[in-house]
């Protein structure tokens, strides 16, 4: 399967910072914290959902595409990858069907600071920002630099693979925001 490029994984990126902006602009903490059931996310557990996942992904994946620096991989694109890959790709992006996160990405508590998840998520999507430009630079082949997971070092994809699916995956879970913003009992709609 056929990747996207360099400048769609830039843009789903910076959309992504735009689109998590736009849905907490006018949340207070009471908002950014509520649940609609205790066995669901709210907004916060969202963003800190993804804040754990890119912590832990993107010092893997730049070990990886330092080393790949150093074994001279380089290529250029188009990047591809392989069945499980476009498997796990489908399964953690925008349209994936809901699976139990693993419990390294799970958020430890339920009440968060607004300011400082999205400080967070904002310097975590900086970082990506960089590693992408880094690749871009170096004429990294992304191809042929593998990274593990942090969950599982059984699951490897190649670092196209993880720069594709950082952006679906955030999409995914601003969608789930977005719809928590429409149930009832949401802090500031009226309902409940």
């Amino acid at each position: 399967m056929k990747l996207r490029s360099y400048e769609e994984w830039e843009s789903g990126c910076r959309a992504c910072l735009q689109n998590v902006s736009e849905l907490t602009e006018n949340m207070d903490e009471e908002a950014f914290n509520w649940k609609p059931s205790p066995g669901k996310w709210s907004a916060g557990e969202c963003i800190e959902h993804l804040n754990l996942s890119a912590s832990k992904m993107l010092p893997i994946i730049e070990a990886a595409l330092q080393k790949g620096l150093k074994k001279g991989l380089s290529g250029e694109p188009p990047f591809e990858t392989g069945f499980i890959g476009a498997w796990f790709l489908k399964g953690s992006g925008p349209s994936g069907k809901p699976i139990p996160a693993p419990a390294v990405y799970k958020p430890a508590r339920s009440s968060f600071s607004k300011t400082e998840l999205l400080h967070t998520f904002e310097a975590l999507q900086q970082q990506y920002l960089q590693l992408l430009a880094f690749s871009r630079t170096n004429r990294l082949d992304l191809n042929r630099i593998y990274a593990r997971s942090a969950f599982s070092p059984l699951l490897r994809f190649n670092a196209a693979t993880w720069f594709q699916a950082m952006p679906g995956h955030q999409q995914r879970h601003l969608s789930q925001i977005r719809r928590l913003t429409v149930l009832p009992g949401f802090p500031g709609t009226g309902a409940g």
